[in-house]
């Protein structure tokens, strides 16, 4: 494609303000591969390291700390993508909720979720964009 002579090369996928859109908007390189997904894996080993020596109000002071930013910037433009693109992310802050709580691995989250009076992802994605939390189907 050609602008007043200057040739802008088509790409399959660019960053743009720690956003990586994708030709089709699918968001799944922004949410799996790339930048989302790695960088709250990260951030839950570290939480788990100090799992063995802090208390569950310290390990939610991480977590609002360490992963809550990551899902919550510029999830109004991401967040609404399909379901099974978001599994990841639900499944890692159902992992790292369990952590906090010192509850074995398959331990059901929703009491754990209202103990620490925390959103799910779905229900912050709500929040944010609805004003108030409605189950999504």
């Amino acid at each position: 494609m050609v602008i007043n002579e200057t040739t802008i090369a088509q790409v399959n996928e660019t960053v743009f303000l720690g956003v990586v859109l994708d030709n089709n908007l699918t968001w799944k390189s922004h949410i799996a591969t790339c930048s989302l997904a790695v960088k709250i894996s990260k951030s839950i080993g570290i939480i788990f390291r100090s799992s063995f020596s802090l208390s569950t109000p310290s390990l939610r002071l991480l977590y609002n700390a360490m992963i809550l930013p990551y899902l919550n910037y510029c999830n109004l433009v991401w967040g609404s993508t399909y379901k099974t693109n978001l599994q990841r992310i639900t499944i890692l802050q159902k992992r790292v909720i369990r952590m906090m709580n010192k509850s074995y691995y398959n331990a059901h989250t929703e009491p754990i979720f209202k103990k620490l009076l925390l959103l799910k992802f779905l229900d912050n994605y709500s929040f944010n964009a609805f004003g108030s939390v409605y189950v999504l189907v």
